[in-house]
């Protein structure tokens, strides 16, 4: 079937509204991932039955970053380098850095510091150079997460002025998920420098805010932490679990700036 263009066709051509479809990243974003393979398996289908070519492109790349954050950081890494090969970067719109960051976690996940930190940098400069600062606070959470890998006194210090930076946009920006996922790696930071009080403070103050549909990692990787186990007499009730039921990703990532995100990509994906 010849290849269609997805412009003008924002409903109904896969029997479900295509700005919904505009959604499926933020079960990535959340790392929801039962959620997005359940998406990602749909949109491969429907986008490839219907020659949506763009839309193929799309799901194979968030293919590639489910395949990583799922724990097989060479096949989804080399899934994510062939898919950025094939398209020019403006391609993603408002994504492509945030797609770009995804490329570096990956590569800090296949032990590929040195070059993670280039591809973190160019990640970097691409959302300054856009003004896609959406994801900024995401992208210097990675950053650090590098820095963190390669050890060392200084690396370390830049480490968490990136996340200290990264807890700014994210509080500026009322995106609470990835403020917690930033809490977190700070958290181990600091506690692996011996500043454990600090840490676990600011890690039970954010982790307190959640109030509903837990079971995603981030949160089900939080609720392991010794801060965390221990708040029974605090935010948590003795013997009630932290993280006591998955919600959909729209629910997990319901942060007023991720809304207004999504809002303004839709139309943007060309």
């Amino acid at each position: 079937m010849a290849a269609r263009s997805w412009a003008g066709c924002t409903t109904n051509m896969f029997g479900f509204d295509l700005r919904q479809a505009q959604a499926y990243p933020f079960t990535l974003m959340s790392d929801d991932l039962p959620a997005a393979a359940r998406f990602i398996d749909m949109l491969l289908d429907r986008s490839g039955r219907n020659g949506l070519t763009i839309w193929h492109v799309w799901a194979t790349c968030f293919k590639g970053i489910h395949l990583i954050k799922s724990g097989s950081a060479t096949e989804g890494l080399a899934l994510v380098e062939r898919t950025l090969a094939r398209i020019p970067p403006n391609r993603f719109s408002l994504r492509y850095a945030w797609v770009i960051g995804e490329q570096a976690d990956g590569l800090r996940r296949a032990k590929r510091i040195p070059q993670g930190l280039v591809v973190i940098d160019q990640a970097l400069s691409l959302s300054a150079r856009d003004e896609e600062r959406w994801c900024v606070c995401e992208l210097l959470r990675i950053k650090a997460e590098l820095l963190m890998a390669q050890g060392g006194a200084k690396a370390l210090e830049a480490a968490e002025r990136c996340l200290v930076e990264s807890l700014d946009w994210a509080r500026k920006q009322g995106a609470l998920s990835w403020e917690s996922r930033t809490t977190l790696s700070l958290y181990r930071l600091q506690a692996s420098r011996g500043r454990q009080a600090n840490a676990i403070s600011k890690l039970r103050t954010v982790f307190a805010r959640f109030d509903q549909g837990f079971g995603t990692t981030d949160l089900l990787e939080a609720s392991k932490t010794k801060a965390l186990r221990a708040i029974g007499e605090g935010d948590v009730r003795p013997g009630r679990a932290l993280l006591p039921q998955r919600r959909s990703c729209a629910d997990a990532m319901s942060d007023k700036r991720m809304a207004l995100e999504a809002s303004r990509a839709s139309g943007a994906l060309g």
